[in-house]
């Protein structure tokens, strides 16, 4: 941490198992926080630092962060700080003119890096860790160069981009073939033999019948079991088969329910007269029996 005024600078290692740039940074700015007399304004190149201690200063931020305890007490101690800014690290005076930032802060934010660098020192580590420490370092920059010359290696050959294009065209195209989730059940599960006609569903094995939006529904959830309806309609001697909205008689020709009331005649429908082909068709008078059989006097054909 450096102050300009010399009240608030110092530096020294950071205390803990966890070793890392941003806790570092977090914890300078508690420091601050904990030993600023007066409202001062904190100025770090470190986004994560600025931008949290932002919202805790405006009050909609829950310290649910890895530095957990560091920002407790940031926040127990926030009214020493008036603001946090941000500032871009390492640029030239030039850079720093053309960018907007006060030469002050450029100069104070290189002057807290080297107080950084001289805290990190004072761990006290011997000559063999930092020489293992900077092999280890060594080891991870070339993998990471051998990583990037290979990548760009693979993007430059010819075979590789003709093949992803050939993907992306692909899955452009691509058609879904299976059914997602689970299979739908089937009415033949259930015993039903379905049938079409119009807008009307039936099973010829049970005799339902449904112009439902959902049949699939009905189907499943009714059992194949035969109708006492249908069955009436087989004991009065019908032969059925569906019409365009319900059962009928083959034979009579009679629909609905009413071939439950009605014996099949046998091809004979009642109050319907027969005569041959391309003859003259013959009146026949209702029979009602007995001394009824005529029609009695002073009464209109209106009434027979």
């Amino acid at each position: 941490m450096y102050d300009p005024e010399g009240v608030y600078t110092c530096h020294g290692p950071l205390i803990g198992v966890r070793q890392a740039a941003d806790r570092a940074e977090v914890r300078a700015l508690v420091q601050v926080a904990e030993t600023a007399t007066t409202p001062v304004v904190v100025v770090s190149d470190n986004r994560y630092t600025v931008d949290t201690a932002s919202r805790i200063i405006r009050g909609d931020y829950a310290c649910t962060e890895a530095n957990q305890d560091l920002w407790e007490r940031f926040k127990a101690n926030r009214r020493g700080v008036q603001n946090v800014e941000w500032i871009k690290a390492h640029m030239t005076p030039e850079q720093a003119l053309e960018k907007g930032f006060a030469e002050h802060d450029r100069k104070g934010n290189e002057e807290a890096d080297r107080l950084a660098k001289k805290g990190a020192e004072d761990h006290g580590f011997t000559g063999a860790q930092i020489g293992k420490a900077k092999r280890e370092l060594g080891l991870v920059r070339r993998v990471q160069e051998h990583l990037a010359k290979t990548y760009v290696k693979y993007l430059s050959c010819n075979q590789v981009t003709d093949y992803f294009k050939g993907y992306r065209r692909h899955k452009k195209t691509y058609e879904r073939t299976k059914r997602i989730g689970r299979p739908p059940v089937d009415p033949a599960s259930k015993g039903h033999e379905v049938k079409v006609e119009g807008t009307s569903q039936y099973c010829r094995n049970c005799g339902r019948v449904t112009r439902s939006k959902n049949p699939h529904t009905f189907w499943i959830n009714n059992p194949c079991q035969a109708l006492d309806l249908v069955e009436s309609y087989k004991a009065n001697g019908h032969r059925l088969d569906f019409g365009s909205k319900t059962w009928s008689c083959t034979r009579c020709g009679i629909e609905g329910r009413r071939m439950s009331r009605v014996q099949c005649e046998g091809g004979k429908r009642r109050g319907v007269s027969q005569r041959p082909a391309g003859g003259e068709p013959s009146t026949k008078r209702a029979r009602l029996g007995g001394e009824f059989s005529q029609p009695p006097l002073g009464l209109g054909k209106r009434a027979v």
